[in-house]
């Protein structure tokens, strides 16, 4: 089976019962499908005069915020970084110790 037939099916039989759709459907068309320009993918969150953003395909996974502000960054849950938990200046400190620079702030 090809590439794009893998995507296909794939995209037919597993992405649709997933909420995360178009992360995976972007993770899998960058596997599977030649793209002449990378994609850039960034999720934000708003936080007083600040966002918090995220590029999954960045991310190392290393844990090093989960584990630094658990109150804010949680994995498992929807959506997986709660704002709100913390004060500005306690994430922006966080955000800075991300080993791969998936994480930012936007002022």
């Amino acid at each position: 089976m090809d590439g794009e037939l893998l995507f296909k099916f794939i995209y037919i039989n597993i992405l649709k019962k997933h909420q995360s759709k178009k992360l995976m459907l972007f993770l899998l068309a960058k596997k599977y499908l030649p793209l002449k320009e990378t994609i850039k993918l960034m999720k934000t969150y708003p936080k007083e005069d600040i966002k918090i953003g995220w590029e999954p395909e960045k991310c190392t996974h290393s844990a090093k915020c989960a584990l630094g502000l658990p109150n804010v960054f949680k994995p498992r849950d929807k959506p997986w970084i709660q704002q709100e938990n913390a004060s500005k200046q306690e994430i922006i400190d966080q955000v800075t110790k991300c080993p791969s620079g998936a994480l930012t702030i936007e002022q």
